[in-house]
């Protein structure tokens, strides 16, 4: 599961519980076997409560590795080289609950499990990797930019909150 390095190290530190992905078409939260479990449109499991994930820093990168409780993400150099060693532990988390929102009623509760200060700051970050036009609104009207964000679609804002907690090595 890719996620930014400043968030992969409030995993870490037990400040990160929640993260949150757009829905896409096709996909569908569904319980399966007692467990709530995401789809993806050809039917394979996506997310599903119970299993564990591993953390990345991008697309097609190494995972993230705990060495001595620091956070490292490693480059494929590093790894060829030697440097995986049994002091580095992969970063995993393990989901422990699935739920479908609108990512706009954010309680500030959730927001603070993001890892953020509260839903404005949230919403801000959602709006600049998912909703461009909206992300401008944040910028331009940063006092109150929810009258904005509000008309927008709602297929931008609806997410999967995935409740997780950090796997101890």
């Amino acid at each position: 599961m890719q996620m930014k390095h400043e968030l992969a190290q409030k995993v870490v530190r037990g400040e990160k519980t929640e993260t949150r992905r757009p829905v896409k078409e096709g996909e569908d939260l569904i319980e399966r076997n007692g467990l709530k479990t995401v789809l993806t449109k050809a039917g394979r499991i996506k997310w599903q409560v119970g299993r564990e994930y591993t953390l990345c820093w991008g697309r097609g990168k190494p995972a993230y590795y705990l060495v001595n409780d620091t956070l490292i993400a490693p480059d494929k150099l590093m790894l060829e080289l030697g440097y995986d060693s049994d002091s580095w532990h992969i970063l995993k988390i393990r989901l422990l609950d699935i739920y479908c929102e609108d990512v706009r009623e954010i309680s500030h509760t959730s927001s603070i499990a993001e890892g953020f200060t509260n839903p404005l700051e949230f919403l801000g970050v959602w709006a600049s990797f998912y909703d461009s036009e909206a992300s401008y609104a944040f910028s331009k009207y940063t006092m109150y930019p929810y009258d904005y964000v509000n008309k927008r679609p709602t297929s931008l804002y609806l997410a999967y909150a995935l409740k997780f907690e950090k796997v101890m090595p």
